[in-house]
């Protein structure tokens, strides 16, 4: 009885023996997250992109892989048919320990600027532990991305042109009041300002309009014979 003792207590050491060799000679894997951050709208080469970067926390040197999709669509929440504008931007680099900037560039038109920036990571990497805290996905308003733009540079021509476009004051008709005895003029409407300069004989009227006034069909057909 004591044989067999010890012989079930030195084949289950044995294999407890076995199992911590068995895991000392797998490698731990390092962990890696993503996330996303500085967004901004700029003019490159006459091209307008949407740039950002995708952060890259490490615990050690790695290569990591990834595929990116991009979309641009109406909806503040995931859509469920989105129109992919940039799929599968494929990133295969080598990144240090402690955190990697990798800067990209989505490219936009004017027809996506009242929409909203849908992005997606998707990793590929076997090399390394994806963590939890990784925030993978992002939805970013055109807009909001252009406002915080012209809030750190406002001669952002192309912030300026999502800002104005997006926000555009329709302008139909224009109409103010004039106080001969004060002298002022006063503004209706809004998408423009009124200045004027009395004089004994006359009153010149000078009107500037917004950049974000648009002007309607119906302000072209009043005012074609006078703007020819």
């Amino acid at each position: 009885m004591k044989k067999v003792f010890y012989i079930l207590f030195i084949f289950t050491f044995s294999l407890l023996l076995l199992a911590c060799k068995t895991a000392e000679s797998q490698p731990k894997k390092t962990n890696v997250s993503f996330s996303f951050a500085d967004f901004t709208v700029e003019n490159i080469n006459y091209i307008d992109y949407v740039c950002f970067n995708v952060i890259v926390n490490s615990d050690e040197d790695v290569n990591v892989e990834f595929y990116l999709d991009a979309t641009y669509d109406y909806y503040p929440s995931y859509p469920e048919n989105p129109t992919i504008v940039y799929r599968h931007q494929h990133v295969d680099r080598n990144v240090e320990k402690g955190t990697t900037l990798i800067d990209v560039l989505i490219g936009i038109d004017d027809y996506n600027y009242d929409k909203y920036l849908y992005l997606t990571i998707t990793n590929k990497g076997e090399d390394y532990n994806c963590g939890e805290n990784s925030n993978n996905s992002i939805v970013k308003s055109v807009l909001s991305i252009a406002l915080d733009t012209l809030s750190k540079d406002a001669n952002n021509k192309l912030a300026q042109k999502i800002d104005n476009t997006v926000n555009a004051i329709e302008v139909s008709s224009i109409e103010f009041n004039i106080d001969y005895e004060n002298k002022k003029v006063q503004t209706i409407g809004n998408g423009y300002t009124i200045d004027a300069n009395f004089t004994d004989d006359y009153i010149i009227v000078e009107i500037t309009f917004s950049p974000k006034a648009k002007l309607t069909e119906d302000w072209w057909e009043k005012n074609y014979d006078k703007v020819k």
